[in-house]
């Protein structure tokens, strides 16, 4: 993480999330940074900054994410498990006065498939699934029609992975 403090040095620069899942930061101490996203952490840091400093303006950017390991089976030219890469500088979020300003990037399903040197000619990208484990340890499936994502202009995004997905790429089927 790259925090950013206006006005307090002391405060600014490079965090790395320890394997117990939190930062240090002067004065503060400890703060917990597991499981919590960038928008989070940065109203966490400004209130507890609150305490000590006079209207602290907090930026913190991900300047790297650690790689996400994926499995894509099926119809796809290189088969089994990768590791996603997200961007570098992939998320920034501000606080200033109580709102909340957030960009980011991270690996999706074209990306994923792309990496494996994309499909065969005998792919079936109309009923792609996406299998992917809950918290609960409940496991979903969500089929994906990646034809009409490319063929329609009022197509839904594309999907973003996460650690431990897997995509499954059907052969096609004669009908």
């Amino acid at each position: 993480l790259d925090l950013r403090v206006f006005g307090y040095d002391e405060y600014t620069g490079a965090q790395i999330i320890l394997p117990d899942g939190t930062i240090t930061l002067p004065i503060i101490g400890k703060v917990v940074a597991e499981k919590q996203t960038p928008e989070q952490l940065t109203q966490e840091i400004t209130a507890r900054l609150q305490t000590l400093l006079v209207e602290p303006i907090v930026t913190m950017r991900v300047s790297r994410l650690r790689p996400l390991l994926v499995n894509i089976t099926g119809e796809v030219q290189r088969p089994g498990p990768i590791q996603l890469q997200g961007l570098s500088g992939a998320g920034t979020t501000t606080t200033t006065g109580g709102s909340v300003q957030s960009t980011g990037s991270i690996p999706t399903v074209s990306t994923a498939i792309t990496s494996v040197g994309g499909i065969t000619k005998n792919a079936d990208i109309r009923a792609v699934v996406l299998k992917r484990l809950k918290p609960s340890g409940e496991t979903v499936s969500i089929t994906l029609n990646l034809w009409e994502a490319i063929r329609s202009a009022n197509s839904t995004p594309d999907v973003l992975l996460r650690d431990g997905d897997t995509l499954f790429v059907p052969k096609a089927t004669d009908s």
